[in-house]
């Protein structure tokens, strides 16, 4: 009996769907050539092969697709939050993760655990101003062997987190999946998972991770937590937490940033959301503030998450280390 193509679609999204996974995402993520892969048996036996090793699936004993086993994880989720709800987006950061790690020039050999030493190194050879932002932070990772990857768009069908790291290829990859194009968001919880690999809480083993739900940044009931927060806070801001004294407009407020970013060697973006979080107008804290005034800050001081991460990608990976597959999987989901 022939099996339409029709039929095919709908049994390999269903297999898909009980993996943990939305094929309306996924083939967003796929080679052009996967139209065609459902005309004939050889073809979707292809596409379930490439699906397997880029999601982070195996075929299980049955032969259908499915979560490939990973080792022990730290997740640090909300209250309310099932571990389990967010296997599937780890599957997926962590093999995505594991291609741009076999295609990194820059060798990892350890890094000091003390942040006020990396900030001196960051600002010396990394910074366009005289302050970490995010793109002389993504730097720094990269030049130490550590990949930064921003993936916004998760084809998992769960709960996404919005920071990790896992140990992939002999070394740690950051993976960034907050959805929002302004850098300055991300400054902070990326600093957040450098502290993790810095402090010793990252398992150097194949697979191993640190899985934060949600970034928390007056934490303080998970010691690690707390530790990678204290961190983030002295690398960033010599363990600075500001506040307003008054409430402002944007404008002001973006420009009292600058005034103060210069006069301090801290990023604007920074003193906006470290203001932001520590000042409020009935009991509320100010972020619908802060964004406003992220959006007067002057572009070079705010750049797009994803062109910063993309254009320093490209500065630290070999594409020859890639298959035309993996290529077009990388670009697809714009980390190239």
């Amino acid at each position: 009996m022939t099996v339409s193509v029709a039929s095919k679609q709908r049994a390999f999204s269903r297999e898909l769907r009980e993996a943990g996974f939305e094929w309306s995402k996924v083939k967003k993520t796929l080679p052009d050539w996967y139209k065609e892969a459902f005309t004939t048996n050889s073809g979707v036996l292809e596409l379930r092969s490439f699906v397997a090793k880029h999601l982070g699936l195996k075929f299980g004993n049955d032969g259908k697709l499915t979560l490939r086993d990973l080792p022990a994880v730290c997740f640090k989720t909300a209250k309310g939050t099932d571990p389990a709800d967010v296997l599937s987006a780890r599957a997926f950061a962590t093999t995505t993760a594991r291609v741009v790690a076999r295609a990194t020039d820059s060798e990892w050999r350890g890094m000091p655990s003390d942040p006020s030493e990396i900030r001196k190194c960051v600002l010396a050879e990394h910074s366009e101003f005289n302050w970490i932002d995010f793109q002389s932070l993504v730097k720094y990772c990269w030049s130490i062997g550590v990949p930064v990857l921003y993936l916004p768009e998760s084809p998992s069908s769960g709960k996404k987190m919005e920071g990790m790291v896992s140990y992939c290829a002999g070394r740690p990859v950051i993976i960034l999946t907050k959805k929002n194009n302004s850098s300055d968001w991300h400054l902070f919880t990326l600093a957040h998972e450098l502290g993790h690999i810095a402090l010793g809480h990252l398992p150097m083993t194949e697979g191993e991770a640190v899985v934060d739900e949600a970034i928390i940044r007056d934490e303080r009931d998970d010691e690690q937590e707390l530790e990678a927060n204290k961190f983030a806070t002295n690398l960033l801001a010599e363990g600075k937490k500001l506040r307003l004294q008054r409430l402002l407009n944007a404008g002001s407020f973006a420009n009292v940033a600058v005034k103060y970013a210069k006069e301090n060697s801290v990023s604007p973006g920074h003193v906006i959301l470290s203001a932001s979080n520590h000042t409020q107008k009935k009991g509320q804290k100010v972020f619908a503030l802060g964004n406003s005034a992220l959006s007067q800050l002057p572009e070079k001081y705010n750049r797009k998450t994803g062109v910063v991460c993309k254009s320093v990608a490209h500065d630290y990976m070999d594409l020859y280390e890639l298959s035309s597959d993996s290529f077009e999987y990388l670009e697809n989901l714009n980390i190239l």
